[in-house]
């Protein structure tokens, strides 16, 4: 069959296409393995680390157990700093103010050891409070032989402070506020002339009634003492806390262990105080806040958790121990309980500046000071506005109504005068310019005080001695 020439460019079109694509693909392929071996050779002969690095880890002690008021606080700060960074931590617990005893601790070394020797090691250890910065001190060379340790909430500010010679530990001291709250106890409470410490047997507590005893000689009018369960049953101590009279004022150190070896907890040994003491109770930390206390200047453990995961930041990032002294000054805060503050008659007034005071009734202008007096300007604006506005259009109803009065002046002049309405206006206007002339010439020549003007002047019939009146073409 023959084939038109259309249908025959049409197939040579279609062959010179298909020839295209063939070349095309022979072309690609050894570029395409040329490719291929270049990348093998680099994956070969350059090789990548791909994988991603381990996260550090660090250990944390704590000396009390979970449920301890200040526990909470300080992993909350920890964790607000590593949680930003690759870091792990694991916690253990010593529980120190449950079983205070040597057995407990023993138990705990060989647990925490046997642990130790069957992870990877740590990059860093942290301790809170005395006898986990005890207890690391004693293992240092031993089951945390060069591994950084960093201490928190610490008492014992002497044994703290010679942690700067030592190129392993370093830390954050609770440095309490005991100066500074005293001061505050014997101003609120003028007619206290004894300040008793409520204390235990505990280190943290005999740490800080060793700081109360330094401060007695910033106040010498007043006498430090003592209440402690060290030598008393919690029977015995109720009994000489409800024997406390009015001129003594409390501050609560530490009160968990008798002399017996019971422990009770924070909470438990508050209530037990609260309802035998009938005086002031003040405290240097906030737990416990809300529950009887008056307050004071008050360690906040958040912030210590922070600045402890600081320094261990730090030192994960490179920086020696030794490169890092020891902190001594922790951000302490006035907090205060207004029940208590109203119980025995405090004005918030009294109180030291920037104070928090805890539970305070709910006072609409103070929590919405800054909005009220926003409101107050913009009110003060509209009136100020309005008070304008309705002044401008009164002086506009004046001016409209003394222009009415012009007009029907001149009204009347013209019908009276029969003169066109136009040449009365102008008549009434050249007077007025002409009598306003003459007076103010003839008043700047009597100030000048020329005689023969001054005659001419009284003579003058527009002179007020003259008493008479100018006539206009209108009268």
């Amino acid at each position: 069959m023959t084939k038109t020439p259309s249908e025959r460019r049409c197939k040579q079109a279609y062959s010179m296409r298909i020839a295209i694509i063939n070349a095309k693909t022979t072309m690609a392929a050894p570029l395409f393995c040329a490719i291929a071996l270049a990348s093998l050779f680099v994956c070969l002969f350059f090789p990548v680390n791909v994988f991603a690095k381990n996260p550090q880890t660090v250990l944390f002690i704590s000396s009390y157990h979970p449920l301890f008021p200040t526990f909470n606080q300080q992993i909350e700060g920890i964790q607000s700093i590593f949680r930003n960074h690759d870091i792990f931590m694991d916690i253990e617990f010593m529980d120190t103010k449950r079983f205070p005893d040597e057995t407990n601790i023993e138990n705990f070394q060989k647990s925490l050891s046997y642990k130790i020797n069957h992870t990877a090691k740590y990059d860093a250890v942290i301790v809170a409070d005395d006898n986990a910065f005890m207890f690391a001190i004693s293992q240092q060379k031993k089951m945390f032989k060069e591994i950084p340790i960093v201490f928190l909430g610490v008492n014992n500010i002497d044994l703290a402070l010679e942690q700067n010679s030592n190129t392993q530990i370093t830390g954050v001291i609770e440095s309490v506020s005991m100066k500074e709250t005293i001061g505050c106890m014997v101003k609120l409470i003028p007619n206290a002339t004894k300040i008793v410490a409520l204390v235990d047997n505990t280190p943290s507590g005999q740490a800080d009634l060793k700081h109360f005893y330094r401060c007695a000689s910033y106040f010498p009018y007043h006498e430090f003492s003592e209440l402690s369960l060290v030598s008393m049953t919690w029977e015995e101590y109720e009994n000489a806390l409800a024997g406390l009279d009015k001129t003594n004022v409390a501050i609560l150190l530490s009160t968990y262990k008798d002399k017996n070896g019971t422990v009770l907890g924070f909470e438990e040994a508050l209530s037990r105080i609260k309802q035998k003491l009938s005086i002031p109770l003040f405290h240097l930390w906030h737990h416990g806040m809300g529950k009887g206390l008056i307050g004071g200047k008050i360690i906040n453990h958040k912030e210590q958790g922070k600045e402890a995961a600081k320094i261990v930041l730090e030192i994960l990032q490179g920086k020696p121990v030794k490169m890092i002294p020891v902190t001594t000054k922790s951000p302490n805060t006035w907090i205060f309980d207004y029940q208590q503050l109203k119980a025995f008659n405090i004005k918030s007034d009294q109180l030291p500046a920037k104070s928090i005071i805890l539970n305070e009734p709910y006072a609409f202008y103070k929590e919405n000071r800054p909005y009220i007096q926003r409101l107050v300007v913009i009110f003060i604006l509209l009136l100020t506005t309005i008070f304008l506005l309705s002044w401008n259009i009164l002086c506009q109803r004046r001016s409209k109504e003394n222009l009415k009065k012009r007009i029907m002046n001149c009204k009347k002049a013209k019908k009276n005068s029969g003169l066109p309405f136009l040449q009365v206006l102008m008549q009434l206007i050249s007077t007025d310019l002409k009598m306003a002339y003459t007076l103010i010439s003839m008043k700047v020549l009597q100030i000048l005080w020329v005689t023969p003007v001054k005659r001419q002047w009284d003579d003058h019939p527009l002179s007020f001695k003259s008493g008479t009146i100018p006539k206009t073409e209108l009268s």
